[in-house]
């Protein structure tokens, strides 16, 4: 939730970027102009008049020349008496003066200032690369209340007002410049999110910001890399997997994609989940086969297998694409487990063709219909708008939903918002990739911070089955309300268990449901690992200041009975830590996520 204050502050700025300051820099420096004109014209009378009185007349340039030391804070300190004239313009030249100094001042060492206000910085969020993603991601952070600072290249870059109107500071130059994260504060940032738009970049980013860390740090810097080509990501996330982590860093790596994906499911699902509902076979429409609809694919293949797969056999979907056959055949060379789920129909047609327009695809000889969800995956927002309403047209007496992807919500994307008479546009929806991806959600979409969770709500299970409330045990509560140290704790956790199952011989990969089967350990695996596990959380706990000794927990001592090594342990939670073990492949799996045997 957000302090009241920060609510006040970010209402009291969105007030003034977008009612106030519009306005005023349209009146800006003409009224500055106005200002120093009327500033010259009161002195010169001003002064005309006292030297007239004083009898001591003096020139029209004499008079000019004094007008104008006005500005300078000069010449306006003169003896009684001072007409009005002269006593407005010897207080208004020089307020005129400060401003623009002032004006002048920010904009030559704002750089400057920014660094120096970053120096009080700690815990917040970098975003390399200010493209429409980076700007989506800034504005959706800092609505929820984090610290934003951003870092693009482009110093004629249109977001970096608008990032400033919200408060999030831009520093310009090369993401990969040690030099520009050290003025970031990178170092003390909790994640860095590389959205720059080239893989390349990104890992090169990941990999300067590595050196800058300090491995002593409590809670460890996440960095959140964008990598474009999905089976790239898949690869990358594999390597990660055989790693040993780093103290202090943490590399975690996204594909819009296969976020895009998941969020497009999660909005408008092609079946219910609901593995014991009766389900009359969905057959699925796929326009556009390219990154984001085979990761669709690939999604829906992992939920109708979960779910549906054993009562009902294969899924089947129909995919058009004008290179359909090389599309198909790539994604069963790096996927050859999803052809098993899925019966794939292919229709290489071009949608702007006869053949799509027709739309025979839809419909088998009889003219029934073939299709219960119709996705439109294309790159381009307009042919995939096109492309939609096509099929509405075609599909106008059925029952089936078109989702249209579109980039974000805004452009065309607008149009479908518009409320409309005829009753059959409303089955037609667009899906924003970018609105929908862009959120505050995508800090805890990577491997670690979703098994953390998962291991913190088997916790809090397993305490309930135990008779324990939050009131009797604090660690309970939920997630978001957790101290950071305790879900670092989790977190922790995470990483030791790459180290553990590479002790017995063991590996973690992505599920692919090939039916391997089931790792489980043995009893003698289990019993080496509940150990490590247990020492893993001694150490923790120890190095962050508590010490053994109490009958039990005492949060304000920092004493805990249970601080003691593995054979000074009862043997019920010996048995609790063998418990933690025993459950660790189901708790990857529900992750999405498998062991394997070397």
């Amino acid at each position: 939730m957000v302090p009241l204050e920060k609510k006040w502050s970010s209402r009291a700025r969105r007030i003034w970027w977008s009612r106030i300051r519009p306005g005023w820099l349209k009146i800006e420096w003409p009224l500055i102009w106005f200002l120093s004109l009327a500033s010259l014209l009161l002195g010169y009378v001003g002064f005309r008049e006292h030297y007239a009185t004083v009898g001591d007349p003096h020139t029209v340039l004499d008079l000019i020349y004094f007008s104008l030391q006005l500005f300078l804070l000069e010449s306006g300190s003169v003896s009684q008496p001072v007409p009005w004239q002269l006593e407005v313009a010897r207080f208004l030249a020089p307020a005129v003066t400060i401003y623009t100094a002032t004006k002048a001042f920010l904009r030559i060492f704002r750089d400057q200032l920014v660094v120096a206000r970053l120096g009080f910085y700690r815990g917040h969020i970098v975003i390399a690369g200010l493209g429409r993603m980076g700007f989506l991601l800034t504005r959706t952070l800092r609505r929820s209340g984090r610290r934003v600072v951003v870092l693009e290249r482009d110093e004629d870059n249109d977001n970096i007002e608008r990032c400033r109107e919200i408060g999030a500071p831009v520093l310009i130059g090369n993401a990969t410049d040690r030099a520009l994260l050290r003025k970031a504060r990178t170092a003390r940032a909790s994640h860095l999110i590389s959205v720059l738009g080239d893989d390349g970049a990104n890992a090169e980013v990941a990999g300067r910001v590595r050196e800058l860390v300090d491995h002593k740090r409590e809670s460890a810097l996440t960095c959140l890399i964008h990598i474009i080509e999905p089976q790239l990501r898949n690869l990358l996330t594999q390597r990660q997997l055989e790693t040993i982590p780093e103290s202090g860093f943490r590399l975690e790596f996204f594909n819009l994609f296969q976020l895009g994906a998941l969020a497009l499911l999660g909005l408008h699902p092609p079946f219910t989940k609901d593995i014991s509902s009766n389900l009359s076979s969905p057959q699925l429409l796929i326009v556009g086969f390219g990154r984001m609809g085979q990761s669709l694919v690939t999604s829906v293949a992992a939920e109708w297998y979960d779910s549906h797969y054993e009562s009902n056999g294969p899924l089947k979907i129909t995919v058009v694409d004008r290179d359909v056959d090389k599309k198909l055949e790539s994604l069963r060379f790096n996927h050859p487990q999803v052809t098993q789920f899925i019966h794939f129909v292919p229709r290489q047609i071009d949608v702007f063709s006869a053949d799509f327009q027709r739309g025979d695809f839809l419909f088998d000889d009889e003219r029934n219909c073939q299709v219960t969800n119709a996705y439109i995956c294309l790159d381009n927002d307009a042919v995939g708008l096109y492309a939609g309403l096509s099929l509405l047209q075609q599909l106008k007496d059925q029952n089936v939903s078109v989702v249209v992807r579109m980039t974000y919500d805004g452009g065309l994307a607008a149009l479908l918002r518009e409320p409309v008479k005829e009753s059959g546009f409303n089955r037609l929806h667009s899906f924003n990739l970018l609105d929908q991806t862009c959120t505050e959600q995508l800090l805890v979409s990577g491997m670690i911070e979703s098994l953390a969770q998962a291991i913190h709500y088997d916790y809090v299970r397993h305490q309930h089955a135990l008779g324990q409330t939050l009131q009797s045990n604090p660690s309970m509560a939920p997630w978001d309300e957790l101290p950071e140290s305790f879900r670092e704790s989790n977190r922790l956790q995470v990483e030791h268990l790459k180290m553990k199952v590479t002790a017995v011989g063991c590996g973690i990969t992505p599920v692919s449901h090939d039916h391997d089967g089931a790792v489980e350990f043995s009893a003698e695996e289990i019993e080496k690992l509940a150990e490590m596990e247990h020492e893993r959380w001694k150490q923790d706990n120890l190095s962050r200041g508590w010490k053994p000794g109490g009958e039990q927990k005492d949060s304000e001592k920092k004493s805990h009975p249970l601080l003691v090594s593995w054979n000074e342990l009862s043997t019920e939670h010996k048995e609790l830590n063998r418990q933690t073990i025993r459950g660790i492949p189901d708790l990857l799996n529900r992750a999405g996520y498998r062991l394997y045997r070397r």
